[in-house]
């Protein structure tokens, strides 16, 4: 069961890594001799955080694309109406996306196409990836409202603004559609559905679009027109992007809040939300793959924008994903001093044989020896997608039979693993029914959110940063309260998702 999760999870064609010990030895020792002398832990988690650079997909079709429903959703409250010009763009490359996958990874039987705000609800919507009449922004948004949709459908791509990054208050709700409320919003989104099958696993990407805006901002925050420092925002749009912004007069709306008008670069986001993480992924890699036939440029930064209607580097929210490899090769680990092998005894060989088995040679009497395990990538394809959650190593040892292999240590994090293997006189495991190991990676969520309140983030929280602000008005052109939504998103509980690496199977070959 624990194979098959592994290959939907990450698209592994490793099947299971199999040691197979010669010429270990001839007579059996008692069994209670060899339990006390050659067992390791049970279950030991490598607690060093690990965490992934940036990476492209590289799942395989399944056999038989599965049958679905896909929706586009677009925020049409007032914050959204200086993205009228992109809106049509980026519903027309939406759909690219979803043709590209449609047969292969997703049989679409239903799709429909919407528009979304606290007054109207959800509504325009019809049949196809187009709504039923021309973009039009005014009022709030309904954001949570429109994310509870995706409950119905098995992919759901939402074009929005940003949600207030207020957390204050009593209650998920307690100011309006929040980072809190939303984020519940989407950890329902994502449970598993009556019917699902228990190995089925849901996704969660964050899109960046970048575009001109032109039309009123509205900052959501309690400032006097007179003290607003008009420079120092446009200041912060020149030095973060590819370009200039003009900013009008400033005023305050009917909530008391600033408001001014506002010509420049400013980013939206893509929330995709899918009930299958095979298609998920496969929609995020074609949707890129594809911007350009629509006319949507594909970017590496903000930094490069100039005009039109762009997509920055996508981020994997969740589950986590890391990057699928094969066994290339197995290596004896020198000492640094002499240069010889590190070993006790005698091991006359570790080798890969075709990419999924490792062959260990022992000569009699007591051997160990240390090794090095490398991988290769498979072939990726499509942009580089940043990974949030962060990874611990999980060595799992669940069979008592297993002769002196020592835990693990990552060299290169899923690339290669510093071994100590052993074998002793009278080691007798038949490969019918052989010893079992098994490394894995733990998604960290609570260490993704933490990481994203943190003053100083690096990698993919840093990045996320990046792109958000709780200050509309220094910063115009960012993702009003996006670390914020996600922060609160890991804060809730999440099942624990055990992503399977390699599995070995030890056994003593006749």
């Amino acid at each position: 069961m624990r194979n098959q999760l592994t290959k939907k999870l990450l698209g592994l064609a490793l099947g299971s890594v199999a040691i197979l010990c010669v010429s270990c030895g001839s007579k059996p020792r008692p069994a209670e001799q060899a339990k006390q002398s050659s067992t390791v832990p049970a279950d030991v988690t490598l607690t060093e955080l690990q965490r992934v650079e940036p990476v492209r997909f590289s799942e395989p079709p399944p056999q038989t694309a599965p049958h679905g429903r896909v929706q586009v959703l677009v925020d049409a409250s007032g914050s959204m109406v200086g993205f009228a010009a992109s809106v049509p763009t980026l519903i027309r490359a939406v759909s690219q996306g979803f043709s590209a996958i449609n047969t292969v990874y997703l049989s679409v039987d239903e799709s429909r196409s919407c528009y979304f705000s606290k007054k109207g609800g959800v509504f325009s919507c019809r049949p196809g990836y187009s709504p039923a009449t021309p973009f039009s922004a005014s009022g709030f948004t309904n954001l949570d409202q429109a994310v509870l949709q995706a409950q119905e459908f098995d992919i759901t791509v939402i074009l929005t603004d940003g949600v207030p990054a207020s957390l204050g208050g009593r209650g998920d709700c307690s100011t309006g559609v929040d980072g809190p409320c939303v984020a519940r919003a989407i950890h329902e989104a994502l449970a598993p559905r009556p019917g699902q099958p228990s190995t089925a696993v849901s996704g969660f990407w964050v899109v960046p679009v970048v575009a001109l805006y032109q039309g009123k901002l509205f900052t959501e925050q309690r400032l006097d027109p007179k003290m607003f420092d008009k420079p120092l925002a446009q200041n912060a749009v020149a030095a973060e992007t590819g370009t200039n912004a003009r900013i009008g007069q400033a005023s305050v709306d009917a909530s008391g809040d600033l408001q001014f008008d506002y010509h420049g670069p400013r980013l939206a986001v893509l929330l995709v939300l899918a009930s299958n993480i095979e298609a998920g992924r496969a929609f995020v890699r074609e949707f890129y793959s594809r911007a350009e036939l629509s006319a949507v440029q594909v970017l590496g930064g903000l930094k490069e924008f100039a005009q039109g209607t762009a997509l920055l580097p996508p981020i994997e929210v969740f589950p986590g994903y890391v990057p699928a490899v094969e066994w290339e090769k197995c290596e004896p680990k020198l000492d640094p001093g002499t240069g010889k092998r590190i070993e006790r005894g005698v091991i006359s060989r570790c080798e890969v044989q075709q990419g999924s088995k490792l062959m260990l040679g022992c000569a009699k009497g007591t051997n160990e020896g240390q090794f090095r395990l490398s991988a290769q990538k498979r072939a990726e394809v499509g942009p580089l997608v940043h990974v949030l959650p962060p990874f611990r190593a999980k060595f799992s040892n669940s069979d008592s039979k297993i002769l002196r292999t020592r835990i693990a240590q990552w060299e290169k994090f899923g690339q290669s693993i510093g071994l100590t293997l052993g074998c002793d006189p009278g080691w007798s495991i038949s490969c019918s029914s052989p010893a079992r190991a098994q490394w894995s990676f733990l998604p960290d969520y609570k260490s993704a959110g933490d990481s994203l309140a943190s003053s100083n983030p690096v990698g993919a929280p840093q990045y996320v940063r990046s792109l958000s602000t709780t200050s509309p008005a220094t910063a115009p052109h960012r993702v009003f309260g996006l670390a914020e939504l996600l922060e609160s998103f890991y804060r809730r509980p999440h099942r624990e998702r055990e992503l399977v690496f390699a599995t070995l199977n030890l056994c003593q070959s006749p």
